[in-house]
């Protein structure tokens, strides 16, 4: 069995304000990219550019890459990742991986 492959991306793209990169965004699945990643670093936050994506196109697997845990509590970080993760128009991966639910015996 052969994987297919996924191409990925990291948002937000520095050359442009975040509002600004929705034409591209929305391009990226049309140029074969298949995934769009977001970390916080240089004063960027990992979930606003995801948020943004998701409402600009349904065909991205977004996920964080990094996501400062010592700078937001437990539960915060649990709000971001569980908001992203429950839009309609696309999955999320915030580096945890997802498990079947057990039904009760």
């Amino acid at each position: 069995m052969t994987a297919t492959p996924r191409w990925g991306i990291t948002l937000p793209l520095r050359s442009l304000p975040v509002p600004e990169q929705r034409d591209i965004v929305a391009a990226l699945p049309d140029l074969g990219y298949t995934d769009a990643w977001s970390s916080e670093l240089n004063g960027a936050d990992a979930f606003t550019p995801l948020a943004l994506a998701a409402q600009w196109t349904d065909r991205l697997r977004l996920g964080t890459a990094i996501a400062g845990i010592f700078t937001r509590g437990p539960a915060l970080l649990a709000t971001c990742s569980r908001a992203t993760s429950r839009h309609p128009a696309a999955s999320a991966n915030s580096g945890r991986t997802r498990g079947r639910r057990r039904s009760p015996a």
